[in-house]
């Protein structure tokens, strides 16, 4: 498993769905930029495997975002789970953040248990379906 720096393309490479997809390319349209975002790309045996990154929202407060080809988050997840937490930390340390926030689909039973092996809890629940997740950086 190897982390590399992400690139616009490697969207396409996901084994996600179309709807997924679009929902990728607005966030990248919206709030990324390849060379200043902390973002990353996650390859295995060459193949993109899942994409994520962090974004300063306020002045000690990140976002995380991530998505996986759910195949391989099944397979790896311990290994995945490692990298990811240890990225957070060191983009946490690297930009000065205290929290990071993920904010989760209600409905997404998968992508709550990935946040919360990650060390996020539940903060609060939003009126839009949404729950908002946070985990302080570790070393800070």
């Amino acid at each position: 498993m190897k982390i590399c720096r992400f690139k616009k393309s490697h969207i396409d490479r996901l084994e996600i769905s179309i709807e997924e997809k679009a929902e990728m390319l607005d966030y990248y349209n919206l709030y990324l930029k390849e060379d200043v975002s902390p973002a990353i790309t996650i390859k295995y045996q060459g193949m993109v495997q899942g994409i994520g990154g962090i974004r300063e929202i306020d002045k000690y407060v990140g976002e995380a975002w991530f998505c996986f080809n759910p195949d391989f988050l099944h397979q790896h997840k311990i290994g995945v789970i490692k990298k990811v937490r240890d990225y957070i930390d060191f983009v946490g340390i690297t930009f000065n953040l205290k929290t990071i926030q993920a904010i989760i689909d209600i409905g997404s039973n998968r992508d709550k248990r990935f946040i919360e092996f990650l060390g996020f809890k539940r903060k609060k629940k939003l009126e839009s379906g949404f729950d908002v997740y946070s985990r302080n950086v570790k070393g800070i």
